[in-house]
């Protein structure tokens, strides 16, 4: 007998695991399917685990924003299903992030603007307050970067750090793999399937060897998908269409309620028929 899903989801990574959570305390019958063993395998386990609110959209930083809140109460996040993951819990580093203002990054001021509209507080933190607070710091400028093999590598390039922002609203993940793995968990309490070491080879119109009736549809894979086929499967799909989210594990995206916006505006606009598993 088929099995029939109100949402497949493509990746069992931090943002596939937390859409998978999201949707199913919601009520809807989610699957994730991943190529790799378990979940938080890929991407998600070779980020550097940041959670941070400074983006360069504001819509992105909005997100992650209230996501944060999601990390500062994981066990409130996660509920019983995920806090009782015999595993133990991820926990989160509330440290706050400084970044150093250079004429790259436009000295942070487009940053600094998204976080003035949206009321998230950071401080601005002259060359003097970083020595008090990293008095190992060297402020001198090493741009552009060179390889080990250049002979002035290490040399600094003349100029110096003008300063930073310090953004409060930070930290760390303890262990993004185990934190994934609280999300799955947290999931399956509320009855989302997970299934592993699957690839997703087509998504046909009729027949197939697995059947799956999907009114959403999201796709989480996206740093493997050139190797995967995943994109070129959903592109070849007329009945598919998506909205972009890039992932690439914590570094780059929050847990939480941050990840529930991927997928349609409209889930008839993205609904698959039948969705053929390896």
């Amino acid at each position: 007998m088929a099995d029939t899903y109100d949402a497949v989801i493509i990746g069992a990574g931090i943002i596939g695991a937390a859409v998978g959570y999201e949707l199913a305390k919601d009520g809807k019958k989610t699957l994730n399917v991943d190529a790799l063993p378990a979940a938080g395998y890929g991407s998600t386990s070779n980020s550097c685990a940041i959670i941070r609110v400074h983006y360069s959209t504001v819509d992105a930083t909005a997100l992650a924003a209230e996501a944060y809140y999601d990390w500062l109460d994981w066990h409130g996040y996660l509920g019983p299903g995920g806090s009782a993951d015999d595993s133990g819990l991820a926990a989160f580093h509330a440290t706050g992030c400084l970044v150093m203002k250079t004429a790259h990054n436009g000295r942070l001021e487009r940053n600094c603007e998204i976080l003035d509209q949206l009321s998230i507080p950071y401080e601005h933190w002259s060359p003097k307050r970083i020595l008090e607070r990293l008095p190992l710091y060297d402020l001198k400028s090493f741009f552009p970067p060179k390889t080990l093999e250049d002979d002035s590598f290490g040399e600094p390039t003349g100029g110096a750090v003008e300063g930073g922002v310090f953004f409060p609203t930070a930290g760390y993940i303890s262990d993004p793999q185990l934190a994934t793995h609280n999300i799955q968990r947290a999931a399956e309490a509320h009855g989302a399937t997970f299934r592993f070491n699957a690839k997703v080879t087509a998504i046909p119109t009729a027949g197939g060897e697995f059947v799956f009736g999907a009114g959403v549809k999201a796709h989480c894979s996206a740093p493997w998908e050139g190797r995967s086929g995943a994109a070129r499967v959903l592109a070849d799909s007329e009945k598919v269409t998506e909205r972009s989210q890039s992932g690439g594990g914590m570094s780059t995206s929050a847990a939480g309620r941050s990840t529930s916006a991927a997928g349609n505006d409209d889930p008839a606009a993205g609904y698959v028929d039948l969705c053929r598993l390896a």
